[in-house]
Formats: C-alpha cells, sequence, structure tokens
C-alpha cells in the first residue's frame, strides 16, 4: 500500500502509512497509529512537551533495562514530574519512586495536599451514596467473586451538606 517515506543517509527514518498511521525507527506502522522505537534502552521513547518557554512541561516516555526504567512521566512547568507512571504498573502522584499500585505524597512538609476527594454531583435526596471505597475479591476457589468489604459516604439530609459513613 502508498505511504510516505522519509530517509536519512539511505536508511529509512520515518514512514507515513496509507491510513495515517506513523511510524519513526520503524517500518512497521499496521496496527498502532504512533509508534517511535529507539535502538538501545535508557533513550526517550516520545516526548510531547511546550517548548516555547524556558520551561518545558508534557509528557515523556522512556525505556530501559528492567521494568522499573520504563516510564510515562507528566510534567509542570518547572519540569518536575507531576505523575509517573513505571513499567511495572506502579503509580506515583508527587513522587518518581512509587512503591505501591498508587502512591500519594505531599508537595512539602505538612502541605496536607496527599488526599484523595471523591466529589458528588451536587445536591442529594437523603440516603444517597456520595462515593465508596470497595474491596473486591476476584477468589477462583468456589467462592463468589465480589465485594466483601466497603466504607460508604451517604448524605444524611436533602441539602446534601450532612453526612454519614457506613462501614
Amino acid at each position: 500500500s502508498p505511504y510516505l517515506n522519509f530517509n536519512t543517509g539511505g536508511s529509512e527514518a520515518m514512514r507515513i502509512d496509507s491510513s495515517g498511521n506513523v511510524g519513526i525507527g520503524t517500518a512497521s506502522t499496521s496496527s498502532i497509529r504512533f509508534q517511535a522505537v529507539t535502538p538501545t534502552a535508557n533513550h526517550v521513547a516520545a516526548q510531547i512537551e511546550n517548548s516555547n518557554t524556558a520551561d518545558s512541561f508534557g509528557l515523556v516516555v522512556k525505556g530501559g533495562n528492567d521494568a522499573n526504567d520504563y516510564t510515562a512521566d507528566f510534567r509542570k512547568r518547572d519540569n518536575t514530574n507531576i505523575m509517573r507512571i513505571r513499567g511495572d504498573g506502579n503509580v506515583g502522584i508527587g513522587t518518581t519512586s512509587p512503591g505501591r499500585l498508587l502512591e500519594l505524597k505531599e508537595s512539602s512538609t505538612g502541605a496536607g495536599d496527599a488526599i484523595i476527594r471523591l466529589r458528588g454531583h451536587g445536591n442529594d435526596a437523603n440516603n444517597t451514596s456520595l462515593g465508596s471505597l470497595e474491596w473486591f475479591n476476584a477468589d477462583s476457589s468456589g467462592d463468589q467473586p465480589g465485594v466483601v468489604a466497603s466504607v460508604e459516604a451517604q448524605s444524611d439530609n436533602a441539602n446534601g451538606h450532612m453526612g454519614k459513613l457506613l462501614f
């Protein structure tokens, strides 16, 4: 099928195929909209940023030698990471080295900003669920999978400004 090919020194550097898929460092673009392949480990695989200012921000995806070296970093204007997704699946918000599946870290000592907020949609009728945390067990030993424990917040009046927790 027809495609557009960019060569440097006799080698293909980039390809745009007839479907609009783009490949950089690879000639295979058949199933991926955009793919950038680096020749060795520890290279930036893709970088999307605003470089019109001295402070860059955006998304940087890197490869490496093991799962912890593969990362996707979301950066703010001062080039510090807002969030990191590591190759092992751990996500860090406020930290680049999350030790758990999800880890939140305060931005500074005593900031108190490592908060998970479940936000409702506004006024609720009495006893309406405002949000919940659920622990789900997908046990394959014969027990039925399902929610085994939960904490739920409910409105306690029609104005939505009073609430209660159910365990």
